[in-house]
């Protein structure tokens, strides 16, 4: 009877497999531990309403723990066949899909195909929601950047097609990742994925050195540098805060020096906000604040810290 009830209740839930059930009786209560893989978090609430369910089913107080590990289904590229339950036995059930896990597994099987093509971007959770009034499919993806209105369009489009749904919306719900190297944050536009030789090294060396030294006393604080190359050309980001915005005829300047101390073609980009701190010891850029805050903290309270995260995992 348990098992019979956990099956069915478990088969509302996209991708969720039940692996092992098992029960105990003590004091006229029954206590059930159900370990399955699932595509999500169980809410209590969920779980609650099984209980209920098993309490109904075998007219006595039954106290329910469900032990998820989380899983993905994934399916070949066009495929719109949906995994059937799995029963304790090993067998599948044969029954009717639910429409609302057919939705969302149809939904996300064309998400994964498409993700599939661009590169750093991932498929963390899919809902179905109702978002001022109609029905939406509510897609959490992490990624290095995020997706354009066209391609939302375009992959709602896709989704309404494979579905049959022609009124499903689709929302994304983006969880941004961000890239680290020596020299800072690596924006995965400015991303060439090549192999760069001895000499496109020493430019790039020297580009840092140069930008350093070249506002380390200035009124900006150098926040950022990314360099790429294309078609030949080097192409210089510069990040900075200040007192003011950089000016053109600085941009100007600022070019013909790069073009003197590497010989090369290079356009040069500057993104200037105007943003200080001001303290009794001086100017400095909020990044630089907060780093010396962090060190203080780190070194302070670092076993806490440590503590807090290793509490929140």
């Amino acid at each position: 009877s348990i098992d019979t009830v956990l099956t069915e209740e478990f088969s509302h839930l996209p991708a969720t497999e039940i692996r092992k059930v098992v029960h105990h009786k003590y004091k006229d209560k029954n206590y059930v531990l159900a370990h399955v893989h699932a595509s999500g978090d169980i809410q209590p609430s969920r779980v609650k309403l099984m209980e209920n369910a098993l309490e109904n089913e075998l007219k006595a107080p039954v106290e329910l723990f469900v032990r998820s590990t989380l899983s993905k289904d994934v399916s070949s590229t066009g495929s719109t066949n949906q995994i059937l339950t799995e029963t304790l036995d090993g067998f599948f059930v044969g029954r009717k899909a639910d429409p609302r896990i057919k939705l969302i597994k149809q939904s996300e099987q064309t998400i994964r195909e498409y993700l599939e093509t661009q590169p750093g971007m991932y498929v963390e959770e899919i809902n179905l929601i109702s978002l001022s009034g109609r029905q939406s499919i509510l897609a959490t993806i992490f990624g290095a950047r995020k997706m354009s209105s066209e391609e939302i369009e375009k992959l709602e489009l896709e989704i309404r097609n494979r579905t049959g749904e022609s009124t499903l919306n689709l929302v994304i719900r983006h969880i941004n990742l961000n890239l680290y190297d020596r020299f800072g944050k690596v924006y995965y536009e400015w991303t060439t994925f090549q192999n760069f030789t001895p000499e496109q090294e020493m430019v790039f060396k020297k580009i840092k050195d140069f930008l350093k030294t070249e506002f380390d006393k200035s009124e900006y604080f150098l926040d950022h540098s990314d360099l790429s190359i294309r078609e030949r050309i080097y192409h210089v980001l510069v990040e900075l805060t200040g007192r003011k915005l950089y000016s053109h005829a600085e941009l100007v300047e600022l070019r013909k020096k790069l073009l003197k101390i590497t010989g090369k073609k290079v356009q040069v980009y500057v993104r200037s906000k105007p943003e200080v701190v001001l303290s009794q010891s001086g100017d400095s850029s909020f990044d630089e604040l907060q780093d010396k805050f962090l060190k203080q903290a780190e070194s302070l309270y670092q076993k806490k810290i440590n503590k807090m995260i290793e509490e929140s995992l």
